[in-house]
């Protein structure tokens, strides 16, 4: 029952990190620039978070800290990070757009400034996201031992 549960549980993160995705694409779009350079740009931020993620994951020794607690502080973080730049993303955007505007006519510069402010900004809440399932899957219940 308890491995039906977190599954569950594992489907719904999954699915609201896919809304959070999508949000901050939109929102970092309408602030950033809604060219193909710009959400590429944005994904490749919120993807290279995600690894982040699993890379520390693999580092860091999960099993010392109770995986369930743990993974409820990393949604918590998830969520009130990922909802805070929901309706940040639009007034830092706002702020930014002189410097965008100045930087209009040196594409690899503006490019390399949208990276850099949306690495900056997704990376803890797309990193706390790679981090979930690593350190769920170390909970005693879904070790190879209760599939077989």
């Amino acid at each position: 029952m308890r491995a039906a549960a977190i599954s569950g549980i594992l489907c719904l993160s999954g699915m609201s990190a896919l809304i959070f995705e999508t949000l901050w694409l939109r929102v970092a779009g309408l602030a950033f620039g809604n060219s193909i350079s710009a959400a590429a740009i944005i994904l490749s931020s919120f993807m290279t978070g995600l690894a982040i993620g699993g890379a520390i994951a693999s580092v860091v020794k999960l099993g010392r800290w109770r995986p369930l607690r743990l993974y409820c502080s990393l949604e918590a973080t998830v969520a009130i990070l990922g909802c805070t730049l929901v309706f940040a993303i639009p007034f830092l955007g706002a702020g930014m757009r002189p410097l965008f505007q100045l930087l209009w006519d040196h594409q690899t510069a503006l490019n390399a400034l949208r990276f850099s402010f949306s690495f900056l900004i997704l990376l803890a809440p797309s990193t706390a996201m790679g981090l979930t399932l690593p350190v769920l899957v170390e909970d005693s219940v879904l070790q190879p031992k209760a599939f077989n």
